[in-house]
């Protein structure tokens, strides 16, 4: 099956450029096919090899779609599971019925690691930011030495 038959492409592989990751995330368009997810964890796994050495991966699945073979999904899961991290965020109605699976898909404890969304409007809502970082960075570090310009103490945090 060729990338245009499944509807699956690379916007980006890893880099610190987040501006160019932006863009060609806008520039995506809906494939309008099934959810190959299998495909896409295995495809995630992959990428991991290019990863920084001593820091644990984390893959995180944002998806609206139930997967075409959920027993194909479940083996690339575990898979993906044996090197990374995997975190499941379904946005939707449409996708309720393999939350079931998700919650065996994702690592454990499996409540740290599935975070039900509403609405894709809803991703870059501070509500759903804060539920993300406190619910899958295990450690933040704040520095509360910068200021303000008003003087006040300003934290800045680092997830981990």
């Amino acid at each position: 099956m060729t990338a245009e038959e499944c509807g699956i492409s690379w916007a980006s592989h890893f880099t610190n450029d987040t501006a160019a990751v932006r863009k060609a995330a806008a520039a995506l368009q809906w494939p309008g096919r099934t959810t190959l997810t299998s495909l896409a964890l295995a495809e995630a796994n992959n990428e991991l090899i290019q990863g920084r050495d001593g820091v644990k991966s984390v893959v995180v699945v944002i998806t609206d779609g139930k997967p075409m073979s959920p027993l194909r999904t479940g083996v690339a899961a575990a898979e993906l599971k044996k090197g990374a991290r995997l975190v499941w965020m379904p946005v939707g109605q449409g996708v309720k019925s393999s939350i079931g699976d998700m919650k065996h898909w994702a690592s454990v404890p499996w409540q740290d690691n599935v975070l039900e969304i509403d609405t894709f409007s809803a991703l870059d809502t501070p509500r759903t930011i804060n539920k993300m970082v406190s619910q899958f960075c295990a450690q933040l570090d704040f520095d509360t030495t910068t200021t303000t310009t008003a003087g006040q103490g300003q934290g800045q945090g680092q997830a981990r």
